[in-house]
């Protein structure tokens, strides 16, 4: 019966021991989680990171993980960084000798416009019609046929996509900078899209001919 007690004593104690462990456990990721900064670009892309602090030319900043790495960004790329209590410090100025003509509440919708771009456009259409064009151009043109390459990204960029519409806040939708900033980002990522698909497409077909030639 003392042996039992004994076993129960000690059992008793481990488990408190082991919730105590994971009660510092969670709390060490509690703290991990809620000490992080927020960087937001120019570009609608956010970096979360640590200890983020502006000096004359950069913004800097401790990477998450690998070591907490300190890395920088030119200040003219970042809008702002928010700390891990909600406080947010605007890096962005309105500068026309810079290029930058909109205001920090204009930017600002701009790149909600980019960031629902980034979310919401699609490019499977660009990337499947690019690789055709790509493929096609190379079986009837041989090497004549990169031109049509590079245009076809061209053509994409300059279609305008009314996808924006899709979102829920009527009021960025009819917002001019909300569009312009979707218009932008949507463009960039259809050229990208559009410009690999055709390589990919262009470069496939050469290879088999050059392979089926031989």
């Amino acid at each position: 019966m003392r042996i039992l007690c004994m076993f129960v004593s000690k059992f008793i104690k481990m488990k408190i021991n082991f919730k105590i462990i994971l009660f510092f456990i969670s709390l060490f990721f509690i703290q991990r989680t809620f000490s992080q900064d927020t960087i937001l670009l120019l570009n609608g892309k956010q970096i979360q990171c640590k200890a983020a602090y502006v000096n004359e030319t950069s913004v800097v900043y401790h990477k998450l993980h690998k070591n907490e790495k300190i890395k920088q960004i030119n200040k003219e790329k970042v809008y702002s960084i928010t700390d891990s209590l909600g406080k947010k410090k605007i890096i962005y100025d309105k500068d026309t000798t810079n290029g930058f003509y909109l205001t920090k509440e204009q930017m600002l919708i701009f790149i909600k416009g980019e960031q629902y771009a980034a979310k919401e456009c699609k490019l499977f259409s660009s990337f499947v019609l690019s690789f055709a064009v790509g493929g096609l151009s190379a079986y009837v043109l041989k090497f004549y046929g990169v031109p049509m390459v590079a245009l076809t990204p061209i053509v994409f960029g300059a279609i305008q996509t009314k996808s924006y519409e899709s979102n829920p806040n009527k009021k960025l939708v009819n917002n001019e900078f909300f569009i312009e900033g979707y218009q932008t980002k949507a463009r960039y990522k259809k050229i990208k899209s559009s410009l690999i698909g055709g390589i990919i497409g262009f470069t496939s077909v050469a290879i088999i001919i050059d392979f089926t030639t031989k």
